[in-house]
């Protein structure tokens, strides 16, 4: 993309989704230093409140690929500091996932219309919890509180369908890519 395009291209995105996240990379998003048009992207991203799902198998030392390169016989710092920075991305509302869980992650953290979620088949959730944990709430109601303990589990909730949600319970799982699926009846 040319690179006086980029925000006409994020104000029209629905997500920032990135393949391969780089130690480089990571390492400026950490101390959101945006210093390229990929780090520009991201941290605008976050900023204007759009999902970002980056694919950390890049930044881990003991993946295929890099641990072929030998990548996996560094200090234990070097991963210690690596998992410190992906929690820091993460707590900027950075989605982090394998690359095997990209389609799905990014198919999660989209913004669903009430339609679409009501609408979820048994299918949709058989798919849903062989891609992420899917945690049963079996309450009346979904909080907010609720949808933050499902992030930090990195699950979706299921939930009867005349569970009620909270508006708040609402925006947060769009933000943070936890899915409220609702079973049928």
């Amino acid at each position: 993309m040319p690179a006086f395009n980029w925000l006409r291209a994020l104000r029209e995105a629905r997500a920032v989704v990135v393949p391969l996240l780089s130690v480089n990379t990571l390492s400026k998003l950490s101390l959101l230093i945006a210093d390229s048009q990929t780090g520009n992207l991201i941290l605008h991203g976050l900023f204007t409140g759009k999902p970002v799902i980056v694919a950390s198998n890049g930044v881990e030392a003991d993946q295929p690929g890099r641990a072929e390169l030998g990548f996996d016989k560094g200090l234990p710092t070097l991963k210690r500091v690596v998992a410190e920075r992906l929690l820091t991305i993460s707590s900027y509302g950075c989605k982090v996932v394998d690359i095997s869980q990209l389609g799905a992650a990014t198919g999660v953290a989209l913004p669903r219309t009430e339609a679409q979620e009501t609408h979820r088949s048994a299918d949709a959730v058989a798919h849903a919890a062989a891609v992420r944990k899917v945690v049963k709430h079996e309450a009346v109601l979904i909080t907010a509180g609720d949808v933050l303990a499902a992030h930090s589990q990195g699950a979706d909730l299921q939930c009867a369908a005349r569970t009620l949600v909270t508006p708040l319970a609402r925006d947060l799982a769009a933000k943070h890519g936890v899915g409220i699926v609702r079973d049928e009846g």
